[in-house]
């Protein structure tokens, strides 16, 4: 479907939306990655950032649930366990959200992973 140089470009692209405040732009394009390399775990954990940031907690949850069960790095597991947090937080689940976060610290080993 695209060359990994054209996998490369959209991933700087959609980096560069969230950190531009365009998160819903961003999500469009990691939704499309995501059918593109279904196994890339920083495209998911990303789409997951995209969606919370663009105010849809609910989809961030799912997501980030597909990308917790991708990774095996300590480091990585960690941020999608904040993204966890944040996303129970914005739905109003205070105890998730503090749990995934106690998860979070343990991960990062105090380390400020993310």
């Amino acid at each position: 479907m695209f060359s990994q140089r054209q996998l490369n470009f959209l991933k700087v692209l959609a980096h560069l939306f969230m950190q531009y405040g365009k998160a819903e732009k961003a999500a469009t394009i990691l939704e499309m990655l995501r059918l593109a390399s279904p196994a890339d775990s920083w495209i998911v954990r990303m789409l997951a950032l995209a969606q919370l940031q663009s105010g849809d907690a609910n989809a961030a949850l799912g997501t980030v649930d597909l990308s917790l069960g991708m990774e095996r790095d300590h480091e990585h597991l960690a941020t999608s366990e904040l993204i966890r947090s944040r996303a129970y937080w914005a739905l109003g689940n205070a105890h998730e959200a503090r749990q995934a976060l106690a998860r979070y610290q343990e991960l990062a080993g105090g380390k400020g992973v993310a």
